[in-house]
């Protein structure tokens, strides 16, 4: 009878430390607002000054021109500047991200795509090259973020929030030191 109440007792201790345990409904009791974080490439500057440069030099070819043939090349290198501005203003935009955390999970928009993921359902979250990558559990599919090359502030938040609220999905508390 001894044995039985020593191993009720411990039983009773473990349930009642695991019922006292905070889980993660209960580890903040104000529920985090969502946020939203907006990642995106540096301007192309290099790009931008080496198509301008085409354009206008090609705008002053036309412009001295007295044969169609000169005229021609201007007005190529006129069009080349164009395209090349416009193809990295364009290039640009679509390596925008926004990383959106929500109280349920994450979710990334990228252009015309669109991903989310549960806290519960993320094992890790990995950083390779200039991506992060929230590893899934099985059955789910891993969600990917292109993060810019360079790295700010913003970067830096995003990873901070994603640690606090991963930790606070798991149960591990709110603190942040």
């Amino acid at each position: 009878m001894t044995d039985s109440a020593t191993s009720r007792g411990d039983d009773a201790g473990t349930g009642a430390a695991e019922d006292t345990a905070p889980g993660p409904a209960t580890v903040d009791p104000e529920p985090m607002e969502d946020q939203a974080f907006q990642l995106r490439a540096a301007p192309p500057i290099r790009a931008l000054a080496i198509a301008s440069a085409a354009a206008i030099a090609g705008a002053v070819v036309i412009a001295l021109s007295g044969h169609p043939a000169t005229t021609a090349v201007g007005a190529v290198v006129l069009a080349f500047g164009v395209l090349l501005a416009g193809a990295a203003l364009l290039l640009t935009a679509r390596l925008r991200s926004t990383v959106t955390l929500t109280a349920d999970g994450i979710a990334v928009a990228r252009g015309r795509n669109r991903a989310r993921l549960d806290w519960g359902d993320i094992e890790r979250v990995e950083q390779h090259d200039h991506r992060l990558v929230a590893l899934a559990r099985e059955g789910k599919r891993d969600l990917v973020i292109v993060v810019p090359a360079r790295r700010g502030a913003t970067y830096a938040a995003l990873v901070e929030s994603l640690r606090v609220r991963l930790d606070a999905s798991r149960g591990y508390g709110t603190s942040t030191g």
